[in-house]
């Protein structure tokens, strides 16, 4: 018997919560999982359908409704959903030219629909859950110049996109399916990171500073970030004054008293950090989440903070991808973890799909790792 080293462990980019149980996609691999927290069990519930041979990221993604978990795409070309009631996968591809790397990093059911905002194809998506089929494409930006940014924000009936090459903010309306744009002045090229707070829409682009976008005076005023953590850097690494080739942040998430910064391509002074910025009076505070609690060394590590979501109004709870799940008390900067959750897990023994047996071979750390073992005839 033959063994291939297919590394299937706790690694995805975003998570759906249901009681004690989180459901993510396991992004090496694209098969879908379902974590009982309070089994400490991983299930796993069968590859997604994906094409050319190539799983990493096709279907990073996913949301839960009523009894379908829909699976959304990255890399991949389509929208897979899964029926737990018969246990299969229905495929809804998108129309899209091939070459395009669709991204849909943010997305949201209202009534029964999934809004999906493709970076890629500059598209709003309307997926219709019932029947489980794509009703509508819509333009977020009519001009060429214009980039999506990586991160959207919904507030209502409306979805907010930035600009990475422009800084023109793009307010979609899910009921008229129209677009209003608004531009929000700065020094920056371009906007990435974007979340609403009350009136206020807050952003992030190149530089240290967050921007917040007054609706009600159609004003912007910023804060400016310790210059001493934002060293910024050209495309040879030669540190310049300016802005920075990429975003300084990757997403954003708001609560009533305070906006969580998920850091991406920052120095290494402050990449172990996440930012948190108290809106109300504006202070700053930066909380060191990968050092204190993981010892984590990848190089973007925003890119590995897989999901977050707050508990109340000042603990989040942060999973840092493949090591563990923490929780982060903004009001004293308390940051502790949860080990029961993560480090203590017992994977089925057995997982039959597609001629594959999963067995657990191997613990290393806070990591847990299961090999893909095919069967020879």
């Amino acid at each position: 018997m033959d063994e291939k080293g297919i590394n299937v462990g706790l690694e995805y980019d975003n998570a759906c919560y249901e009681d004690n149980s989180m459901w993510f996609v396991e992004r090496n691999n694209n098969i879908l999982c379902l974590l009982d927290r309070k089994k400490k069990q991983v299930i796993y519930r069968g590859i997604i359908p994906y094409h050319d041979n190539k799983a990493y990221r096709q279907h990073p993604r996913c949301i839960k409704w009523k009894n379908y978990i829909v699976c959304l795409p990255d890399l991949g070309k389509s929208i897979v959903v899964y029926n737990m009631e018969n246990d299969s996968f229905k495929e809804c591809p998108i129309d899209a030219a091939s070459h395009i790397r669709l991204g849909i990093y943010s997305f949201w059911e209202r009534e029964g629909t999934i809004w999906c905002v493709s970076s890629g194809m500059n598209r709003i998506i309307e997926f219709n859950l019932e029947q489980c089929q794509i009703m509508g494409y819509y333009s977020i930006f009519m001009s060429d110049v214009d980039i999506v940014g990586v991160d959207a924000c919904m507030s209502e009936t409306t979805i907010i996109c930035t600009s990475l090459t422009s800084r023109r903010l793009a307010f979609f309306d899910i009921n008229t399916k129209t677009c209003r744009y608004f531009e929000a002045e700065s020094e920056e090229p371009g906007y990435n990171s974007i979340s609403v707070c009350g009136t206020k829409i807050c952003m992030s682009g190149f530089s240290n500073h967050i921007y917040f976008f007054d609706l009600d005076d159609n004003k912007v005023h910023s804060i400016e970030l310790d210059k001493r953590k934002f060293h910024i850097y050209d495309n040879h690494n030669v540190e310049i004054l300016g802005f920075s080739k990429n975003p300084i942040f990757r997403k954003s998430f708001c609560t009533k008293n305070f906006i969580v910064f998920m850091p991406w391509h920052m120095s290494d002074s402050v990449a172990d950090s996440i930012v948190v910025c108290f809106w109300r009076d504006e202070k700053i505070e930066f909380y060191n989440i990968f050092t204190d609690i993981c010892k984590n060394s990848l190089t973007y590590k925003g890119q590995y903070l897989s999901t977050m979501r707050f508990i109340n109004e000042n603990i989040t709870e942060i999973y840092l991808d493949g090591e563990s799940l923490c929780y982060l008390n903004v009001e004293d900067g308390n940051v502790w973890k949860e080990t029961e959750a993560i480090e203590k897990i017992e994977y089925d023994k057995i997982f039959l799909d597609k001629n594959l047996i999963f067995r657990e071979v191997l613990r290393d750390d806070l990591k847990e790792y299961i090999y893909a073992v095919s069967k020879i005839n």
